[in-house]
This record gives structure tokens, C-alpha cells and sequence, in this order.
């Protein structure tokens, strides 16, 4: 293991310790992602006793902790193919997206969009609409830094449900 990834996952384990880990402190670990982040991280969820998502009021560490040792494992690709994984996964891996780089982030987002253009479920439409503005921002940044524009079926897609929010 390498001496920053040391040094950060001993800096999680503090922070747990102490009670003040938040999902932020596990989300600094994109900044500089490495392989060598999966196995510590998997030993904290299991040394910590932390949850997945539940209806229980507790953060869940053991969910972002998944979301991101898949995107270590796969990527951004990883992502999108386990964003069905549980029914509330779904908020947890756009988390983890909208801390990505924008030229990383937004194919993943086009492809979840595709997706959501055949079936929302009742589940995800309040999260997609919550969400609308947000992918909206990201195109437009990522329009500007590039020649190459977002679909034109995502943006007819992300203009019906901001439409939708706004009514």
C-alpha cells in the first residue's frame, strides 16, 4: 500500500474512532482513486459494523463504500451498469458521479439518462427530478470546454422533467 493511501485510510479510521466520519471524508478518496483504497475500505466496513441504505436514520457508509470500490474496480461504467443494484443505490452512485471530473462524469450520466428515457421507476422520479438542474449544469459546463455536444435526446429528455419540476 502506498504511504498516501495509508495515511488517508488512517485518517478515516480517526475520524470513525472519534465519531466524526462523513461521507465526504470517504469521497477524498477520488481525488487521487487507486485500487489500493478497496480492500482497507471493505475491512472498515466490516470492522465498524457500517449499514447499507435502509430506512433506519444512519449514514450508509457500508452503500458508499460499495459505490466506490466499484468505481475503483470498473470506473464510471461499473457505476452506471450497478446503479439498479438496490432499490436506493440509485442516489448513492449519482454521489459518487457528481464528485467526478465533468469529462469523466458526463458520459455516465448521458447513459443513465438513456435509460431513464425507456422507464422511470415511482422510485426514481422525484430523485431524477431533483436532479434535473444539476445534469442540465453539467452539459452546458461540459458544451463549453468541448466541440463535441451532449445528445440531443438527453437534452430533450433533461428539458421534460425540468419542465415537470417547475410546474
Amino acid at each position: 500500500m502506498t504511504e498516501a493511501v495509508a495515511k488517508h485510510i488512517k485518517k478515516l479510521h480517526q475520524l470513525e474512532k472519534k465519531g466524526n466520519l462523513e461521507v465526504e471524508d470517504l469521497l477524498k478518496i477520488l481525488k487521487t482513486p487507486n485500487k489500493e483504497y478497496i480492500t482497507p475500505l471493505r475491512e472498515m466496513v466490516a470492522q465498524y459494523h457500517w449499514q447499507p441504505q435502509n430506512d433506519e436514520l444512519i449514514v450508509p457508509f457500508a452503500s458508499w463504500v460499495d459505490a466506490l470500490c466499484i468505481y475503483l474496480e470498473e470506473g464510471t461504467q461499473g457505476l452506471v451498469k450497478a446503479i439498479h443494484k438496490t432499490k436506493d443505490f440509485f442516489s448513492i452512485v449519482f454521489g459518487v458521479l457528481e464528485e467526478l471530473p465533468t469529462e469523466e462524469s458526463l458520459p455516465a450520466f448521458l447513459e443513465i439518462a438513456q435509460t431513464f428515457s425507456d422507464k422511470i421507476t415511482d422510485e426514481q422520479e422525484d430523485f431524477v427530478k431533483e436532479y434535473t438542474y444539476k445534469l442540465c449544469d453539467i452539459t452546458s459546463t461540459q458544451k463549453r470546454k468541448s466541440e463535441q455536444r451532449p445528445s440531443r435526446h438527453f437534452c430533450t429528455y433533461l428539458k421534460a422533467n425540468y419542465q415537470l419540476c417547475t410546474v
